[in-house]
């Protein structure tokens, strides 16, 4: 239900990564994707995460072992290089 897969979804997953990001830059992201008005925008994210986080239902949370990024200040090329080097670090801990 809603973003939320590591808790519920895929809670035996080797690799559990929650990824954020400032309301502004969500808002700055989001805005430009669709072409939105940016202050009709924030208010509809803020709204989705409160509800997502609050929801009795499979709330949306972090579990303790997934890794956080904070792609504020990333650009795509650079999350995927970061969210690439993690999950390279987990599976040759493995062997």
């Amino acid at each position: 239900m809603g973003r939320d897969i590591t808790s519920k979804v895929l809670p035996d997953a080797k690799v559990k990564i929650f990824l954020t990001a400032s309301l502004e830059e969500r808002t700055r992201r989001r805005s430009n994707q669709l072409k939105l008005n940016s202050e009709k925008t924030k208010k509809e994210l803020q709204t989705r995460d409160e509800r997502d986080k609050g929801r009795k239902n499979s709330p949306l949370i972090k579990t303790t072992d997934s890794w956080e990024l904070d792609t504020t200040h990333l650009s795509p090329t650079e999350i995927v290089e970061k969210i690439l080097q993690h999950t390279e670090k987990i599976f040759s801990l493995e062997k």
